[in-house]
């Protein structure tokens, strides 16, 4: 991820909002974000939903490829691989 906290020219999204995108990007599961983040599938969903409306997006990807666009996050590099004993519960 590129965005720093503080850095008021990437606002209006969060370091939290960046960091759940740029994991959505790599093709993360809403379970697999949330269990990064302690959160729950669902409010991973309510997360992305907010960082695709303050980016004025209709969709999850638009506001992916917009904030990659933007310097917000990098996924420029190949993607982490999610830790197989971080996976949720039944995906194991």
């Amino acid at each position: 991820m590129v965005r720093q906290p503080g850095d008021d020219e990437y606002a209006p999204l969060t370091a939290r909002l960046a960091d759940i995108l740029w994991a959505r990007g790599y093709g993360w599961s809403y379970d697999e974000i949330g269990t990064l983040h302690g959160l729950a599938g669902g409010t991973v969903q309510v997360y992305l939903r907010q960082a695709r409306s303050l980016l004025g997006c209709e969709t999850v990807d638009e506001a992916v490829d917009k904030a990659a666009r933007m310097g917000i996050i990098d996924l420029s590099l190949p993607g982490p691989e999610y830790p197989r004993w971080m996976a949720p519960r039944g995906s194991r």
